[in-house]
């Protein structure tokens, strides 16, 4: 045997190990493969840990700095982080002179702090690197070969969520020692620091799903993602550390005394695991459906990010969610329902808006449906022996205008807030419930006409359309409270004025609002919607024409 040759009986080293780990990998997951082995270098790895190190040296060094000094002469003096003295207003001592440390809030701080800083490295830093590591994919052509490939468009997403961000990952992973520490000397328990950190994976897939979905919408502009992602981050994670901050003694009594934290019959409030389970399942449905349009644009770059069908489904589910606050609790004799009609006006407007740009298709895609839409109805009538309306089309079809269906979900919508209204009239006062059966009818007829003014801009052949839709929404629902305001004509006094021209102005004075304005403003609307419509439709039968039927016309 040459010495050169391998000893079969000799044990594997390091890299034997590592080759076939890699190779498990690309048997489960080749593009995971494919983006690790780009990720995994001796200079990526020690930069990744020594930053990593050099970060947690540094807080700590902060932290300990923040200690009050323990060799000071006896006498009062306050400080964050000893404890008190319940005699003086200062700082307790023992005998021998020495200030008495409040570690356990020392502790804590580090750990909220530490917990934060990786949650924002995490989050930001993944964000950066998934939408440079896609528009890069795209501008070289691999995007494309990609699509070519038989792996399936999860299998590509989910091997660039774990591939891409290997090295933040890693500098994480070299932080929760310390973290993990601290937040148990802090005084949480090991089922809080487990919540925790399933939370922190809950938000980091949400944030990357959602920075996927503005890569594949063409955005190259990796910076821009983290600044959008930078300015959600900072609530999201605020909202989870009063989570972890409230004791767990008050969940029982804040979930009897507030109404406020009930879902349907169940009290959130009654435990931390229950509160924290009630976020997961709502933040995984939004990862649901961020996946789903994920897939579709992968395979196919100019389909609408879901069908509409799916949009019914999604449109369902917020109704749900928001009804679910509003509906019979045993302490709803406390809460005020006026605010709730406004919310639930500007929850709407957020929803229409949305599924205006989710179903409304590309020019070219509306143009094909006008000229061909009528041949395509044969060929499946041929096929399944009966012919297909128009409707149906209108209904579920992937290029035909989004107009009846958004149309049908607000109708459906502002049936269940009806419903809900009338659910509740015994709690209602004097003719409050008629006045909010209005205002619902007002705000819906209000959305069914912006609906038609969006569509009508989305359809536009224009280079700025997104810019025209933000001056149509200013000059909307901003510049007549606008107008009102300057003018000195306050809500209560003309509030007959706030009803008809401003979007649900009328919940701001229910008090005041007459059943007369309230019907003015649903005719107006309607027939401003029915107008729009019918200009559209008109314009969709104009684009649909051929050119060489154009020339016979004239």
């Amino acid at each position: 045997m040459s010495p050169s040759s391998p000893n079969p009986s000799a044990p594997p080293t390091f890299e034997r190990i590592g080759d076939r780990l890699l190779n498990a990998i690309g048997n489960v997951n080749p593009q995971l493969l494919r983006e690790l082995k780009g990720q995994l270098k001796p200079r990526n790895l020690s930069l990744a840990l020594g930053l990593s190190l050099l970060a947690q040296g540094l807080l700590y060094f902060l932290f300990r700095a923040s200690l009050p000094p323990t060799d000071v002469p006896l006498r009062p003096q306050h400080h964050d982080y000893c404890l008190d003295d319940p005699k003086v207003y200062g700082c307790l001592f023992n005998a021998d002179g020495v200030v008495q440390i409040d570690w356990i809030r020392w502790h804590s701080n580090f750990s909220y702090t530490l917990g934060a800083g990786l949650i924002a490295v995490l989050v930001l830093g993944g964000v950066y690197q998934l939408i440079a590591n896609y528009a890069k994919e795209r501008q070289t052509g691999t995007l494309d070969f990609l699509r070519l490939t038989p792996q399936t468009g999860d299998r590509i997403f989910l091997g660039k969520i774990l591939g891409v961000p290997a090295m933040v990952y890693l500098a994480v992973l070299a932080a929760i020692p310390l973290h993990a520490y601290v937040t148990l000397m802090g005084g949480y328990t090991v089922l809080n620091l487990a919540l925790f950190y399933v939370s922190a994976i809950e938000i980091a897939v949400l944030f990357f799903c959602s920075a996927m979905l503005i890569a594949c919408l063409g955005t190259n502009q990796a910076w821009l993602g983290v600044l959008f992602s930078s300015s959600a981050l900072y609530p999201v994670v605020g909202l989870l550390y009063v989570l972890f901050a409230i004791p767990e003694e008050f969940f029982g009594d804040l979930a009897n005394r507030s109404a406020v934290f009930h879902w349907w019959i169940i009290p959130l409030s009654q435990s931390r695991f229950a509160l924290m389970s009630f976020c997961w399942v709502w933040t995984g449905i939004g990862i649901y459906w961020i996946w789903q349009a994920l897939g579709r644009l992968f395979r196919n770059s100019k389909a609408t990010l879901l069908s509409k069908t799916q949009t019914y489904w999604l449109t369902g589910e917020l109704t749900l969610f928001w009804l679910g606050f509003a509906a019979k609790t045993p302490s709803l004799d406390r809460i005020n329902w006026e605010p709730m009609l406004y919310f639930m006006s500007a929850f709407y407007l957020v929803v229409t808006i949305a599924l205006n740009l989710i179903l409304m298709p590309r020019r070219q895609s509306v143009q094909d449906w006008a000229r061909y839409h009528h041949v395509n109805a044969a060929e499946t009538s041929a096929e399944s022996g009966t012919r297909r309306s128009i409707w149906i089309d209108l209904l579920v079809g992937e290029k035909s205008p989004p107009t009846l269906a958004i149309a049908l979900q607000l109708i459906a919508a502002c049936g269940v807030c009806l419903a809900w209204v009338i659910g509740m009239h015994e709690y209602w006062t004097n003719d409050m419930g008629w006045k909010a059966t209005g205002i619902i009818l007002a705000a819906f007829a209000s959305m069914l006409m912006f609906s038609s003014i969006l569509q009508h801009i989305l359809h536009w052949k224009l280079k700025q359309r997104h810019a025209v839709t933000l001056a149509c929404f200013f000059v909307l629902f901003v510049v007549p409270p606008l107008v009102l305001g300057i003018a000195g004509l306050p809500v209560r006094n003309a509030t007959n004025l706030w009803t008809l021209f401003v979007f649900a102005g009328s919940t701001f004075s229910i008090n005041h609002v007459s059943l007369t304005a309230l019907l003015g403003t649903f005719i107006w609307q309607l027939a401003a919607t029915g107008l729009f419509t019918h200009h559209f439709k008109r314009s969709i039968e104009t684009l649909g024409r051929s050119d060489v039927r154009r020339l016979v016309e004239r």
